[in-house]
């Protein structure tokens, strides 16, 4: 796997550690977890797509692709600079985009953080920068772009005498300013974004290293997670991989859970977060986790933490307004032979109170190992009925040979970035891949 793709992997669910004090892994019954990046982890592929509501759509009927490449116009997904402290390198560049009508878009360098799971998210435009992205010299800016007339611009990269060596990532984004309607859906539009990593290598001595914080078991209101914090203390980008093992005191019951995450930037924190749609019967547990780097050899470790889980509460809180969510129908078709990407449709049916923020993910299987999570739509307000979404779907690394199956979730997240499971979906797909 390439460096570039290993930046793209994608780990998209959000996770909070516990404030317990205590040695032992804690449950903490919740209706949700507080994400760690309110407003900012968002998840990104060279082309992200984020779902709104109808109120607040364009209603154009074209969805644009955009672009970002280099001055002799070939698409790119990353500039890389490799510069000494002190030294400093301009590149040109240009934005573009493939629509039937003009399309106007911003253009911006943002902070690169690792959401949870590891991979590539990209903080707000518009907040306190990481340091190493204040070496970028980039105006941002409001263009219109026209179809086959590419608007030129540069970006230049200047080292700090006093930098320390390592590799440092951040991002250059362009995104339509305002929502365009999904062609066939029902009360969605779509921000279409594209988004280049910009990576800077300062040489000298790479000290490849991370840390595991306290595990948490929290409880949702579709099965639980287990939790644990992880900080990236060295220089490099690593790419934690291993097993969490979990078995009861009386050794009637044991789970073995292999963990493969994307990056974890030089410096930066997110978190390991891993669904249990069927949580643990109440009783004692011992939990151990083994994460390395497979390039780097750099290992943290748990080492037999105890978990204790409680009875969960399974009755509704008493006088909150009901509100039913299920998916009315969630369907997989092959878009070309041979097999290139799939068509991914969704129905979601609502009956009572609207809810507001909600986040939909594919979450892809490749027998039976989960490769990806891509979010279908994202600051989604679902009302009274059903609304409808479609994407197409493509493995970045394509189809390899195997049984790949399919499965949606519906999560939703407040204003304060408390985020709710709602539900999920059957695995549903099942395409076989043959050699």
């Amino acid at each position: 796997m390439t460096e570039l793709t290993r930046l793209l992997a994608i780990g998209a669910l959000i996770v909070i550690p516990t404030k317990e004090d205590s040695s032992a892994v804690t449950w903490v019954p919740c209706r949700g977890t507080r994400n760690p990046f309110p407003f900012a982890v968002l998840i990104v592929l060279l082309l992200a797509i984020i779902v709104l509501p109808a109120s607040a759509r364009n209603q154009t009927g074209f969805r644009p692709e955009l672009a970002i490449e280099t001055v002799g116009g070939q698409k790119t997904s990353a500039f890389h600079f490799h510069l000494e402290p002190g030294e400093s390198e301009t590149i040109e560049l240009r934005f573009s985009v493939s629509s039937d009508s003009p399309v106007e878009v911003v253009t911006y360098v943002a902070d690169a953080i690792s959401p949870p799971n590891g991979g590539l998210g990209l903080g707000p435009a518009d907040e306190g920068r990481l340091e190493h992205t204040s070496w970028i010299d980039f105006d941002a800016e409001t263009l219109t772009l026209n179809p086959g007339n590419p608007v030129e611009s540069e970006l230049s990269v200047e080292i700090p005498d006093n930098a320390a060596p390592g590799q440092y990532v951040a991002a250059l984004a362009v995104q339509t300013t305002e929502p365009i309607l999904i062609p066939g859906s029902e009360g969605a539009g779509q921000i279409v974004r594209a988004v280049a990593a910009i990576a800077i290598i300062v040489p000298g001595d790479l000290e490849p290293e991370f840390e595991l914080g306290e595990p948490a078991l929290v409880q949702q209101l579709l099965g639980a997670s287990i939790q644990v914090p992880i900080a990236n203390t060295g220089n490099i980008p690593v790419y934690p991989q291993g097993t969490l093992t979990l078995e009861s005191t009386t050794g009637d019951w044991a789970a073995s859970i292999p963990i493969a995450m994307g990056a974890v930037f030089a410096g930066g924190e997110t978190y390991l977060d891993i669904m249990l749609t069927e949580p643990p019967s109440p009783g004692e547990y011992t939990l151990v986790l083994n994460l390395t780097d497979p390039d780097s050899g750099a290992t943290a470790q748990i080492a037999g933490t105890p978990l204790i889980v409680p009875e969960l509460a399974t009755s509704p809180v008493e006088d909150e307004p009901t509100t039913l969510i299920t998916f009315a129908e969630v369907t997989v078709e092959p878009e070309e032979d041979p097999l290139a990407s799939v068509l991914v449709g969704v129905k979601v049916a609502n009956v009572g109170q609207p809810v507001s923020g909600a986040t939909l993910t594919l979450e892809v299987s490749q027998d039976g190992q989960i490769v990806e999570r891509k979010p279908i739509a994202e600051g989604v307000t679902l009302v009274d009925g059903v609304t409808s979404f479609s994407t197409s779907y493509t493995p970045i690394n394509g189809f390899s040979p195997g049984q790949w199956t399919f499965r949606v979730q519906l999560e939703s997240i407040d204003t304060d970035g408390v985020v709710t499971l709602i539900a999920q979906s059957d695995i549903v797909g099942d395409l076989d891949v043959p050699q």
